[in-house]
């Protein structure tokens, strides 16, 4: 219920500053991402050019792969290899 608020308010034209440490949730409610890691800023951008394997894979110190489910991102454990 709190996401379908914030996304109701940023549709509204409101600036809604969302933090998370769910990378899913934020796809679903942002357009523009500021990926941090340890109190630093990794990367910032669209939410495309941020949700990628290699971002997150640095941000969470573990390996991911990012597919897409209904156009939505899904972050997946890599465990391929082991």
């Amino acid at each position: 219920r709190i996401l379908a608020t914030l996304t109701e308010l940023a549709t509204r034209g409101v600036t809604v500053v969302f933090t998370t440490h769910d990378p899913e949730a934020a796809a679903s409610t942002a357009g523009y991402l500021v990926l941090m890691k340890e109190g630093r800023i990794l990367s910032s951008g669209p939410l495309d050019s941020i949700l990628t394997a290699e971002g997150l894979s640095e941000a969470y110190g573990i390996p991911v792969r990012v597919a897409r489910v209904d156009g939505q991102p899904v972050i997946l454990l890599d465990n391929r290899g082991r």
